[in-house]
């Protein structure tokens, strides 16, 4: 996540400094700093003791994946995100994004580290679900980039840059270097579980879609792509 309304102000400074103190220190966050520590740590425990519970106990945690779909098809288009369901159908479209998508290779090893130590049947089940449409949709939105960038003449090299930079803008990241201030801070993080997808969404809908070069083709996009899922 990069605040991109941030660029070029006096704020920038003090927005990258909590930035990389955060991520190379590990430093709770502003808002946790306030907080007395006992309170912090009955928080810290009830997000490590409930979060992963209930990400693997709730279907819609998987279900929840698919709705990134409409960000992929408004920033690449239609013909790009079809070709790209075709070519993962086909049986080697995973296997391309997995080799040449560093977006898709860090969200292996996230999934890997957050839901090892699993022992119940219906955990790995969840588990296996759960990373099976998380990889597909990161995919998805890296071969149509990567299908849209080729068909603008871009060579190889430069599409997979493509298709990176179209899944790393439509796909939530759970690394902390690319969440918001609020997802990473110690004590507010507790409270907003499950909630980076929806934020990515927003954050793409605020941000990619008035920048893209043609917004009210993405916008409609955007909406028609959700409108006919929603009716599914």
């Amino acid at each position: 996540y990069l605040d991109r309304s941030l660029a070029g102000t006096p704020q920038a400074y003090k927005y990258f400094s909590h930035l990389v103190r955060q991520v190379a220190t590990g430093e709770a966050g502003p808002i946790a700093k306030m907080i007395p520590q006992p309170i912090l740590r009955a928080s810290n425990w009830i997000k490590g003791r409930f979060g992963k519970g209930t990400i693997l106990g709730n279907l819609s945690s998987v279900l929840q994946q698919v709705y990134t779909l409409p960000a992929t098809v408004a920033a690449t288009g239609p013909n790009a995100s079809t070709t790209a369901v075709f070519w993962l159908s086909r049986g080697d479209g995973l296997a391309f994004a997995s080799t040449w998508s560093k977006i898709m290779q860090s969200r292996v090893m996230e999934m890997d580290f957050d839901l090892q130590g699993l022992a119940g049947k219906w955990d790995q089940a969840m588990a296996a679900m759960f990373q099976a449409a998380d990889r597909q949709m990161v995919s998805h939105s890296f071969l149509s980039g990567y299908i849209q960038a080729v068909s603008e003449g871009k060579d190889f090299r430069a599409a997979i840059e493509a298709g990176d930079l179209i899944a790393q803008r439509t796909q939530s990241s759970f690394l902390k270097a690319d969440m918001a201030p609020v997802f990473r801070d110690a004590f507010t993080s507790s409270f907003l579980q499950f909630q980076n997808t929806i934020n990515g969404v927003f954050n793409f809908m605020k941000f990619d879609i008035p920048q893209s070069k043609h917004p009210l083709r993405a916008a409609a996009y955007f909406v028609g792509t959700f409108v006919g899922m929603a009716a599914i």
